[in-house]
């Protein structure tokens, strides 16, 4: 297959993404959108159960902070494409 070079960066290359060799689509196109710069989350010491937003949840695993921060990603953030795996550290 004939390689041509992608109109940002000038790579040669043939495997293009919407137009541009894939290192300039990663540069140009986010996976993740901030929706929300602040979040507040409370802890019930007595039983665990913590609220994001307006909803108290009980825990569903042994890890609470896992847990929690599982669902804060999702109040913070928005995905935009695929993301097929991440991790939590």
């Amino acid at each position: 297959m004939v390689k041509a070079p992608c109109p940002l960066c000038g790579r040669e290359t043939n495997d293009f993404l919407e137009g541009v060799c894939k290192e300039c689509f990663k540069r140009t196109h986010s996976l993740l959108r901030i929706i929300n710069n602040t979040i507040n989350i409370t802890i019930c010491p007595a039983c665990g159960a913590y609220k994001i937003g307006k909803l108290w949840i009980k825990p569903k695993t042994d890890n609470l902070m896992e847990e929690i921060a599982k669902k804060a990603f999702k109040k913070v953030f928005k995905v935009i494409g695929e993301i097929q795996e991440y991790n939590i550290e």
